[in-house]
C-alpha cells in the first residue's frame, strides 16, 4: 500500500464517524420529545399489532400530547385516541365508551439508553434529502448489525422534530408511517378532547405496569418467563399485565433502540383460542407465547421461541401468530 493510500484509510474512517454522528444528532432531535412539534397532519400508518394500514388525522401539541382520529378503514372510522404521555384515552363511538390505559410513551426506551442501544445495534448514516408532503426531510438510514433485522429509513422534517416517513426494508420497502398532508402551527393547539355524548361510559383498561414479573405471579397463576439473554440486541423496556382478571396476559416490551417487539404469554391456552388468538409457541407447561412488532415474522417467531424455552422441556412451535383484532392497535 502506498503512503498516500495508507494515509487515506484513517481519513475515510474519520469521515464515516463524523457522518454517523450527524445522523445520531438527527435521531436525538426526533426522539428527545415524543410530542416534538405543534402540527396537524394526515398520515397513513401501519399497526404494530396486526400490521393493518389505516389513515389517520393526527394533531400534536409540543411537549403536551397528541390526538389521533381514524379516517379509514370504515370498520374503525371515528375511533379517537388522546395521549398525554401518562394516559392513553381511547374513544370507541360504536360502544359509547372511553377506555383509559397506560400511555405507550411509558413503555418506550428513552434518552441516553436509546441512543446507546442504537449505536450497539445499527450503523447509521445520512442519505440524500427527500420531499415528503411538500416538506424537505432529512433521511437517516439505520443498517442493522444483525442480518436478520431489517434496514430502516426515517425521513425527519428538516426544521421540526417530526417524523414524516418511516420505512422498514426487508425483502421490499414497507412504509409504517407516511405523511400525506402536514401543517405546522405557530403555537400550541387548543387542549384535546373527544366531544363525546353525555351517556358515554368511561372504563379503566386492565393494564398494570410491574417492575418485576414475579410480583404478578399470584394474578397470572404462573411464573412469567423472561430470559436473561435476548436475541437481536433486544433489551427489556417494560413489563405489564393486561387482558382481564379471569384471563390475564403478561407482556414484556422489548426494543433494540428503534424496533419494538412485545412478547405476550398466558395460561389457559384453550380459553385464548376460543377468542381467536393462537400462540406462536406453547411450552411444556402449557404457557402460550406470541410476539408482535415492526420486525420480520421469522424474528418474531425466534423471540417467542426464546421465551418458551426458558424453563426447558419440549416446546411446540405453531408458526405465525393469529389474532382477531377489531381495533388498529397503536402499540
Amino acid at each position: 500500500m502506498s503512503l498516500a493510500a495508507s494515509a487515506s484509510v484513517p481519513a475515510q474512517a474519520g469521515t464515516a464517524q463524523a457522518e454517523q454522528e450527524r445522523a445520531m444528532v438527527e435521531l436525538k432531535r426526533l426522539y428527545d420529545d415524543p410530542f416534538g412539534a405543534n402540527v396537524v397532519t394526515i398520515q397513513r400508518r401501519r399497526s404494530p399489532v396486526n400490521r393493518s394500514t389505516f389513515l389517520a388525522h393526527v394533531e400534536s401539541s409540543k411537549g403536551v400530547g397528541a390526538k389521533i382520529t381514524i379516517l379509514e378503514p370504515v370498520s374503525v372510522q371515528g375511533m379517537q385516541y388522546i395521549d398525554d404521555g401518562e394516559t392513553l384515552r381511547s374513544y370507541m363511538p360504536d360502544l359509547s365508551t372511553i377506555y383509559l390505559q397506560v400511555s405507550p410513551q411509558k413503555v418506550r426506551m428513552g434518552g441516553e439508553e436509546r441512543m446507546a442501544a442504537i449505536r450497539a445495534n445499527y450503523r447509521v448514516k445520512l442519505l440524500e434529502p427527500v420531499e415528503v408532503a411538500r416538506r424537505k426531510a432529512t433521511v437517516v438510514e439505520l443498517r442493522p448489525r444483525n442480518p436478520k433485522m431489517p434496514i430502516r429509513r426515517l425521513a425527519i422534517d428538516a426544521k421540526e422534530a417530526f417524523l414524516l416517513r418511516s420505512e422498514v426494508i426487508d425483502d421490499e420497502a414497507e412504509k409504517w408511517v407516511d405523511t400525506v398532508k402536514v401543517t405546522f402551527l405557530s403555537s400550541r393547539p387548543a387542549p384535546f378532547s373527544f366531544h363525546e355524548p353525555r351517556d358515554t361510559t368511561v372504563r379503566e383498561s386492565f393494564v398494570k405496569l410491574v417492575k418485576d414479573g414475579k410480583f404478578a405471579m399470584a394474578l397470572l397463576g404462573f411464573e412469567p418467563r423472561l430470559p436473561k439473554k435476548l436475541p437481536f440486541g433486544l433489551r427489556v423496556v417494560a413489563q405489564q399485565v393486561s387482558g382481564s382478571e379471569s384471563s390475564p396476559v403478561f407482556s414484556v416490551v422489548l426494543s433494540d433502540g428503534v424496533a419494538t417487539v412485545t412478547v405476550s404469554q398466558w395460561k389457559n391456552k384453550k380459553n385464548r383460542e376460543d377468542q381467536n388468538e393462537r400462540p406462536m409457541a406453547v411450552d411444556a407447561f402449557g404457557i402460550g407465547f406470541t410476539a408482535y412488532g415492526d420486525v420480520p415474522d421469522d424474528v418474531l417467531q425466534q423471540v417467542a421461541k426464546t421465551f418458551s424455552e426458558q424453563f426447558g422441556g419440549e416446546t411446540s412451535l405453531l408458526g405465525s401468530w393469529e389474532r382477531a383484532d377489531s381495533g388498529i392497535g397503536l402499540g
